[in-house]
């Protein structure tokens, strides 16, 4: 632990605690990106170490049968909703599709907040990179973050944008993100406080801190070659060790977390959400002990609040999906549904706590229209779908058709699936504008491009950029890229299409524009559209003085 930890943990212990303030519970919860339930000790895996992770489950409750919609950002947008994601537009990771959109409906921080919570967001945000979809703009109040490009996975220096300035960061990056989380309780140790840490690890490829990455390829290299019949290739085995050490990484820091809070008195009047944002690299069978327990999901969830009461000595095993987490932790927390907030998720509560109903069965869909190739439509229906039934039956759909279940479950599942396809498509925007010309950003390095094709792997020369323009003004358009190491097209002529206006020149172009919506494209020889732009507001030229009147 740093000096300046220990010095900041020491000056803020003895500090006055608000009475009411101090009985409501703090709030913690942790993602690991594409993170498969099967590399966790408790679960089975004989390789890898995860005692810290097996100590919430074992003082936790178990969510065994716990689902995502779809994954990445749009698994993101879910858990921080409690909305089905396409509801806010979020339908893809790659391109213009991938903003946690509509920002009249609240997220948990901005719901925590007007409650009187203290929150911050730290590491992979990956649900929007420009105003107004930035963490800062949805609820958090301390934002340590990056965007997909600008972390250094391998390295140990990082530039990170901290409550939106660019700062260097050093170390590894887990424990850069839970560095930070642990400054910010120890400071706001007095008061209630809800905090979202999502990691970059364990989505490949994976790389560990250099003293994990070298025991685990030992240990790798220990069991001869038994093992070599469970990967494909000497790469897949090594990318599993490394993939171990990120893991063991998380778990070093998730006990410097519970040892922080134990130091602080907090342990018993923290809740800890533990999960992912989807099922990624499934072990080998070679790791996984012969008794381990067959979960109904591969998506690790675990509950942990030591002071709450929960059912510690079984796992829930009715369905909870990620849109039930924002519900849920609210009423653990006491805090009333606004009037603004109209989930789709319901709270779990009742599943953890002896003295609580548990609710009844529902429909829930887990639709993913993230797919790999190229589509012209939009939206695929009953694409990559399961209909959870009230029953507890899972009907699957693979690109309509139905893969199990009897015709009976099949029609009923068509049903549902139906209603809910026109309830959430009542809310689907395909588009969602990236506002510019304004206090809160400006110039904006432009970040959701969208394609006429909504695709994945294959490339495209048809990219354009949905822009708000704030105010009428003068605005200079450039290239664009990484905001620190911008690619420079200063001399390089081109072509600029804003609504129905061409311009060619020579960029930087500087043009006036009128305020409104409009789709902006931009090329360099007039046929393939790139995907980089920088747009930045000129500040409004004073008035001449005025004529005198005769």
């Amino acid at each position: 632990m740093s000096l300046s930890l220990i010095s900041l943990m020491c000056c803020s212990i003895g500090a006055a605690e608000d009475a009411g303030a101090k009985a409501r519970p703090n709030v913690i919860i942790i993602t690991i990106d594409n993170h498969d339930a099967s590399v966790l000790g408790f679960a089975g895996n004989t390789f890898l170490e995860t005692p810290n992770i097996d100590r919430l489950a074992r003082e936790g409750v178990y969510l065994e049968n716990y689902h995502c919609a779809s994954r990445c950002g749009p698994s993101r947008t879910a858990l921080l909703t409690g909305r089905y994601h396409i509801r806010s537009g979020h339908i893809q990771t790659p391109d213009g599709r991938n903003i946690m959109g509509d920002v009249a409906v609240p997220t948990i921080a901005n719901l925590f907040q007007d409650a009187g919570y203290k929150t911050a967001q730290y590491g992979k945000w990956h649900v929007g990179g420009n105003y107004p979809y930035r963490p800062e703009d949805r609820g958090f109040g301390e934002v340590v973050t990056f965007f997909q490009g600008e972390l250094s996975k391998t390295g140990s220096q990082h530039v990170l944008r901290h409550n939106g300035q660019w700062e260097p960061f050093e170390g590894y990056r887990i424990d850069v993100w839970f560095s930070e989380l642990r400054k910010f309780i120890a400071t706001n140790q007095d008061k209630p406080f809800m905090a979202y840490l999502a990691t970059w690890a364990t989505h490949g490829g994976n790389f560990g801190p250099e003293a994990l990455s070298r025991k685990y390829r030992e240990k790798m290299d220990s069991l001869g070659t038994d093992v070599d019949r469970y990967f494909p290739d000497e790469a897949t085995k090594y990318n599993f060790a490394e993939l171990a050490a990120e893991m063991e990484s998380i778990d070093q820091n998730i006990g410097r977390l519970l040892q922080l809070l134990d130091e602080l008195g907090l342990s018993e009047n923290t809740i800890l959400v533990y999960t992912s944002d989807g099922a990624g690299y499934k072990s080998p069978s070679f790791f996984m002990r012969g008794d381990r327990k067959a979960y109904a999901s591969n998506t690790p969830a675990i509950i942990h609040w030591p002071g709450g009461g929960l059912k510690t000595d079984e796992d829930a095993t009715a369905l909870v999906a990620n849109i039930d987490i924002a519900p849920t932790l609210l009423d653990m927390c006491g805090i009333p549904q606004a009037e603004n907030v109209d989930f789709d998720g319901r709270s779990a509560y009742g599943f953890m706590h002896p003295d609580r109903m548990p609710p009844k069965g529902r429909v829930y869909i887990q639709d993913h229209q993230s797919r790999n190739g190229t589509r012209e439509e939009i939206l695929r229906p009953l694409d990559y779908t399961n209909v959870y039934l009230p029953d507890g039956n899972v009907v699957c759909f693979r690109e309509g058709i139905a893969k199990a279940g009897s015709p009976e479950l099949e029609t009923a599942a068509r049903k549902a699936w139906a209603d809910w396809w026109q309830d959430v498509l009542a809310d689907f925007k395909p588009h969602y504008y990236v506002v510019v010309g304004t206090k809160h950003e400006n110039p904006t390095v432009l970040r959701h491009v969208y394609s006429g094709l909504n695709e994945q792997k294959e490339k495209t020369k048809d990219y354009y950029f949905a822009v708000e323009f704030a105010e009428t003004g003068t605005y200079v358009f450039g290239g664009a890229g990484d905001p620190l190491k911008p690619s420079s097209v200063k001399g390089r002529r081109g072509y600029l299409k804003i609504g129905d206006d061409m311009y060619e020149g020579t960029f930087p172009m500087k043009l006036p524009i009128e305020a409104g919506k409009k789709f902006v494209e931009v090329s360099y020889d007039g046929k393939t559209k790139s995907p980089s732009l920088t747009i930045e507001k000129l500040p409004n030229q004073p008035e001449g003085p005025k004529p005198c009147a005769n």
